[in-house]
């Protein structure tokens, strides 16, 4: 279970920190689901030399590839769950910043994925399939925001960031609480990330407007939930 969250973590798309939606980005359920179809098939891959891939991706089509047609209503319904909470999230956990790395915690957000893989890894060990897909889910979710509410793609990354589900790991180069990150703007809107954060590689996210600190940008969330509901 923890080589098949890697495996989807890395699957998983990204979109970037001030622009919400272009033409060719994904919401939330649409990167989830392919993440669930990619990974699946790579499990596959792995289990069976003589696997072929299908040539369209989809639940019909990797059922029938996998030669688990009888089982393809069970793996829809699984990813649908998945997706659901995943969404849920958003409603759920709205005024929690951690559950989507606003408000530069990276630390506590890093800490709902890494707890949420042991309850994961624990609710299969205990045949609570339902349970762990929830979790799942929600920590997915979390896992994806931190590449739409943070510079990560700004400061040049075309990698994941492993540190968020490597307990080992530090989350790097944070950016201080008291550190400019964004250029002024009397507006208070779509401000942009210093130019020197992202040379110096500094990490930084958005901020509720409730909590927007002097010198930090403000997230989209709010945005981010009506697209994704619509």
């Amino acid at each position: 279970m923890r080589s098949l969250f890697v495996l989807l973590s890395f699957l998983i798309g990204v979109q970037n920190f001030y622009i919400l939606r272009k033409d060719n980005s994904k919401n939330h359920q649409e990167i989830t689901r392919i993440a669930i179809l990619r990974v699946t098939k790579e499990v596959r891959k792995s289990m069976d030399r003589r696997f072929q891939e299908p040539n369209k991706l989809d639940v019909k089509s990797l059922a029938r590839a996998c030669k688990k047609q009888e089982h393809e209503s069970h793996f829809q319904r699984g990813i649908r769950v998945i997706l659901y909470y995943n969404v849920m999230t958003d409603l759920t956990y709205s005024a929690s910043p951690h559950h989507h790395f606003d408000n530069e915690m990276f630390k506590e957000g890093k800490e709902l994925i890494t707890k949420g893989i042991h309850t994961t890894i624990d609710q299969m060990n205990r045949n609570l399939f339902d349970d762990a897909r929830k979790k799942l889910g929600e920590i997915m979710h979390t896992l994806q925001d931190f590449y739409s509410h943070s510079n990560w793609i700004e400061m040049g990354n075309t990698e994941p960031c492993t540190a968020l589900i490597n307990s080992d790991e530090n989350i790097p180069n944070p950016a201080d609480k008291n550190t400019k990150t964004c250029e002024d703007n009397p507006d208070g809107v779509d401000l942009k990330v210093k130019k020197d954060i992202l040379e110096r590689k500094i990490l930084t996210s958005g901020y509720t407007r409730k909590s927007n600190p002097k010198g930090k940008t403000l997230n989209h969330i709010i945005q981010s939930l009506q697209m994704l509901v619509c």
